[in-house]
This record gives C-alpha cells, structure tokens and sequence, in this order.
C-alpha cells in the first residue's frame, strides 16, 4: 500500500533520528502515532503564504481573476497531497480561503452604501446589510459575520468555479476508499470511522450530503 511504501522509504531516509512521528516530515508529509499519512504542519503554511498573497486586499483585480489565480496554486496542491487521510485539513483549508475571499470582496466595495447595496444584491435584508456596513470592526472580522456569509455563500462560489478542497477530497476518497462489494453498490469507512454505503451511480450526490454543512 501506499502507506507501506512512504513508511519504509521514510525511515530509511531518516533512520538516525529519533523522535515522534508526527515531528519528523518528508517531501511534505508527515506520519502519525497511528501510521497514517497527514500534511506536514510546514506545507499548510506554505500554502497559506501563498494564499495570502493571491487574496491581498490591496491587489484590486476582478474577484474573477482571483479565483483564478487561487484555482491554480490549490488544484496542483490538492493532487499532490490527496494520499493523505485527513480530510480535516481540507475542510478547514477551504474554509479560510472562502473568508479570505469575503473579506477580499468586502474591502472593494469600501464605502458603506456600496457595500450595504452589494449584500442586499445577494440577499441580505437591509437592516442586516447595514449593520454589517456600518461595523467599525476590521474587514477581517466583518467577513466571518453571518450577513456576510448568507451573501457569498457555497452557491456563489460555486457559481464562480472555485475549486474546493474538500470536496474533491471526498470525491476521491469515495472513488479510491477500500470497499466490499454489496448489490449494487459498495461499503467502507472513512479515515474517522464512519461508514458509508453508495451506489456508484450516486456518488456525487452523497457527495453533496456530506458537504452541505462544511461552511
């Protein structure tokens, strides 16, 4: 198996150290007490530098040509890391580039009219959009608000084909997880231990089961 192999050529590679196994990494993984692959702590860092400067608030590009740019960067991350087993990191890594993108949006519109008619737009009421509008909080803080998050939600960033971690984390692992065969469909568990059982001809749908609370 693949976790074999990373295994035997990781201790071969640092077979003079000794430590725990989660504080030693190789090509950006790292093992677990457990003997399962995870995501070094230093690569999730890298990736979120990266990250950063996509999203900077003073970029002023199109949010279009910054998805685009993210797209980019987190596809080729995301097939280079999908062994892992921990779709954890996934969830949380889409999770803090979505706000990112919020607080991007949100600092374009600066003024508090614009930004009040912008939420009202994406259906916000407007007691809601000008309590939002009107926060002397930061921009940081103004994108984790729920106004904020009712108006770009998982629809509007789908709608503008921003590539997800996590659900294509799922995806694969669906495709890819050890399975028996049942009639008509297979059964296996996820790295945490719940159970899944799927037709293959609904893959995708339990697939959206799984992702509607994940924002």
């Amino acid at each position: 198996s693949i976790t074999l192999i990373f295994t035997t050529v990781f201790n071969r590679l640092h077979k003079s150290a000794v430590d725990r196994p989660g504080n030693r990494k190789f090509l950006g993984f790292t093992i677990t007490n457990y003997g399962e692959i995870s995501i070094a702590k230093a690569s999730i860092k890298r990736i979120k530098n990266k990250i950063r400067i996509v999203t900077s608030r003073n970029r002023g590009r199109k949010i279009e040509q910054i998805i685009k740019e993210l797209n980019q960067i987190i596809r080729g991350w995301f097939h280079y890391f999908k062994p892992s087993n921990f779709e954890t990191i996934m969830k949380q890594l889409d999770c803090w580039i979505r706000r990112r993108l919020r607080c991007y949006r949100l600092k374009q519109r600066k003024r508090k009219y614009s930004i009040k008619t912008f939420l009202v737009a994406h259906g916000s009421s407007e007691s809601s959009s000008w309590s939002l509008a009107c926060s002397n909080k930061g921009w940081w803080r103004k994108s984790l608000n729920p106004v904020i998050h009712k108006a770009l939600n998982l629809n509007w960033f789908k709608s503008k084909s921003l590539f997800s971690l996590f659900e294509e984390f799922v995806k694969h692992k669906l495709k890819t997880a050890y399975a028996t065969t049942l009639v008509g469909g297979v059964r296996g568990r996820f790295s945490d231990g719940s159970l899944y059982s799927i037709n293959k001809n609904h893959l995708y749908d339990i697939s959206d089961k799984i992702l509607k609370n994940q924002d």
